[in-house]
């Protein structure tokens, strides 16, 4: 994975750190949903549930609608957007008082080390912290941490029409 934008160690107080695993994209080109694809021997939806409960105090599936045959916690996407940043929204007012780690259900190669790399980079005086892409010019926010402080400038993003 490419570098870490924030290079500063959190401070030693712990918080609350939920976890939000983005189940959107209608998977036309794969066949079949992203979450059922086997990679590590179990569908991608089990395997990333269990890696964020090791790490996070809570863990949710962001989702268009909520459904009571999906065996996940799920956050329902409050806004018409066609974006990742509907489910992040979300998330962040459903419990906009705590952090939360975003990671997309299509990262097959996303590991434990790499999150752990990136809640150790994180700091709570920031807005987010995220991975850089491959070529380290643009930000990667399908892994990253949304601190509370982001509500209300993505709020005002998505007002002014931004959608990604």
């Amino acid at each position: 994975m490419a570098n870490v934008h924030i290079v500063e160690k959190t401070s030693m107080t712990k918080s609350i750190l939920n976890g939000l695993i983005l189940n959107g994209g209608s998977s036309k080109r794969m066949g079949s949903p992203k979450a059922h694809i086997r990679y590590h021997h179990q569908p991608q939806d089990q395997y990333l549930f269990a890696l964020l409960r090791t790490l996070c105090d809570a863990v949710y599936f962001s989702v268009k609608k909520k459904t009571d045959s999906f065996p996940y916690p799920q956050i329902e996407d409050q806004l018409g957007l066609e974006s990742p940043l509907n489910g992040i929204y979300s998330a962040l007012k459903f419990d906009p008082k705590e952090r939360w780690l975003v990671v997309a259900i299509d990262m097959p190669l996303l590991d434990k080390e790499a999150l752990e790399d990136l809640i150790n980079h994180s700091s709570r005086t920031k807005v987010a912290t995220c991975y850089s892409d491959s070529s380290g010019k643009r930000p990667e926010p399908l892994v990253s941490i949304w601190e509370p402080a982001s509500f209300a400038l993505l709020e005002t993003f998505i007002k002014n029409g931004g959608v990604s």
